[in-house]
């Protein structure tokens, strides 16, 4: 019980879900389902080169109220 709340966390930044208990793996695996049938993938190239090695922010949204937006909410630049 004391690692779910860190996994949790670890799922949300990474764009991921989190499912608690297995009691119903069919549900979970219905869900798994319908978000690879409904993902839309965006990536990005920066434009200047960040040799900092911090990490920067992401943020997502849509205009639809019934589109949910799941991704990471941070990336780190690889070393240069």
């Amino acid at each position: 019980k004391a690692g779910e709340g860190k996994i949790e966390r670890l799922a949300t930044m990474t764009g991921g879900r989190y499912f608690p208990i297995l009691n119903d793996v069919k549900s979970y695996v219905t869900q798994i389902q319908a978000d690879f049938q409904n993902q839309f993938i965006a990536c990005f190239i920066p434009q200047v080169a960040v040799r900092s090695g911090a990490a920067h922010k992401i943020e997502l949204h849509a205009d639809r109220k019934d589109l949910k937006v799941r991704s990471q909410t941070q990336y780190f630049p690889a070393n240069p």
